[in-house]
């Protein structure tokens, strides 16, 4: 990150909302390869893991619960590094966003819930 900061400066493009426009562009296109690669892993005959398999431990595993634990990680390892060095902003931004915006929508009730009958 400070890597990436001090060549961005010394190329002229120094200018923090400028920075920060040349990091979301080249995460879209790295996600974009990614979507490339993974809508390209097969012949379509065969499902991949991740469409399979994933439910083996993924049972009780969520959007919310993916983007705390990311923030908790990042929080952690990057306490043990120099407070003079930039950290990364964007994606702990973008994940606390995320955040809010789920804790907003309706939750989905498990799914296997007893039904309750109503006698007369």
């Amino acid at each position: 990150m400070n890597w990436v900061s001090y060549l961005q400066v010394h190329q002229g493009r120094g200018f923090a909302p400028l920075r920060g426009v040349h990091a979301v562009v080249h995460y879209g296109r790295a996600l974009l390869h990614l979507a490339k690669a993974s809508g390209s892993a097969g012949d379509g005959t065969e499902a991949g893991f991740t469409a399979t398999g994933s439910g083996t431990f993924a049972d009780h595993l969520t959007l919310a619960r993916v983007f705390s634990v990311c923030l908790q990680e990042n929080e952690k390892r990057m306490s043990s590094f120099d407070d003079r060095l930039l950290p990364p902003n964007l994606l702990p931004k973008l994940s606390v966003i995320a955040l809010r915006v789920l804790s907003l929508l309706p939750q989905k009730q498990p799914a296997n819930r007893p039904e309750v009958s109503v006698s007369e």
